[in-house]
């Protein structure tokens, strides 16, 4: 039973309670915002340096007159611009990529996508013309990212 002596206590740890539930919040929206990055990162990165859409299938184009990666055509004015044929990489000027960032933010959830409408539309146009979806994280690329968040708010939580 709780006396009137031990009001003060309960207070006190009503108050340390109340302060813990605060910095797990924050933690947990630092974590979110975080892995709200990651998917940029992860997204751009299997782009970039993989050439492969979210499920995993080689982007690559649909000319039958080829160089490399790309219609022979494409491949001459990517060539020109001193950039790499072998394999597609969506990255010619680099804006489209660059614009490819966190969009919406709350203390709930984080949006990403493109920051403008241009690289919004050519995305789109991309993800027709290759057949699949290529702006959103994989299964396994989603997991690694929960999974990686996860035990950071595990480990913040041990040393509350």
């Amino acid at each position: 039973m709780i006396t009137k002596s031990d009001s003060s206590e309960v207070l006190g740890v009503a108050v340390s309670l109340q302060n813990i539930c605060q910095l797990i919040e924050e933690d947990l929206e630092r974590e979110l915002l975080r892995a709200g990055a990651d998917v940029v990162v992860v997204v751009i990165h299997r782009i970039k340096r993989e050439g492969k859409d979210a499920l995993g299938g080689t982007l690559d184009t649909k000319s039958a007159s080829r160089s490399g990666a790309y219609s022979k055509r494409y491949a001459g004015i990517r060539k020109e611009a001193g950039r790499q044929t072998s394999q597609v990489d969506l990255n010619m000027t680099g804006k489209m990529l660059l614009d490819y960032n966190l969009t919406e933010r709350s203390k709930t959830a984080v949006g990403v996508g493109f920051m403008s409408d241009e690289s919004d539309e050519k995305a789109g146009y991309l993800e027709e013309y290759y057949g699949a979806e290529i702006f959103v994280p994989s299964e396994q690329e989603e997991d690694d990212i929960m999974e990686d968040a996860m035990s950071r708010v595990e480990r913040l939580i041990d040393r509350l």
